[in-house]
């Protein structure tokens, strides 16, 4: 066929160069919001102590928060559908546990008042599950070094058994 081929220019133009970095910083914005996003959903440790009782910011909470979210959504959330368990909340332990993780099951008592004025008291509870995902500071670095997936895994799982038998 006789048609020429779509010429594209080698050499970039301001209008492009400046085009790419707008998008760059949209996308960068954008990441920084859902990352933001995540993090009001899950909570994570933003300390530890040292070795002189010093406190110490924990570094790869963004990391932390990504690791909650996707145990939650792709693990917890569809077993927990599949038995018909409920929790509240799920998040970190903190790194210097002694346990790898807990699920804590709370008394909640909601006060009610009827149209009529009588009060009522409904008792539930409030379920917490925290599972540690970064080494123990004798295993390793907190800051950086985590537990292995397998690990996150098979100690979600045992948490998730808690739920069945509280």
């Amino acid at each position: 066929s006789g048609q020429q081929p779509h010429r594209v220019h080698s050499r970039p133009t301001a209008h492009s160069s400046g085009t790419k970095s707008f998008l760059a910083a949209a996308v960068d914005k954008s990441k920084d919001s859902a990352e933001s996003a995540l993090a009001a959903l899950y909570f994570s440790f933003s300390s530890m102590r040292d070795a002189d009782g010093q406190k110490v910011p924990l570094k790869n909470r963004d990391k932390v928060v990504r690791i909650l979210h996707e145990l939650n959504t792709k693990v917890a959330i569809p077993i927990t559908r599949f038995f018909g368990l409920r929790y509240n909340f799920f998040s970190e332990h903190h790194c210097q546990a002694k346990k790898a993780g807990v699920t804590v099951k709370e008394p909640l008592v909601l006060r009610r008042t009827q149209p009529d004025g009588e009060v009522t008291e409904e008792k539930k509870h409030l379920v917490t599950i925290r599972v540690r995902l970064r080494v123990h500071p004798t295993k390793g670095d907190p800051q950086k070094d985590f537990i292995s997936r397998g690990t996150q895994l098979a100690v979600l799982l045992h948490e998730l058994c808690h739920l069945k038998h509280m």
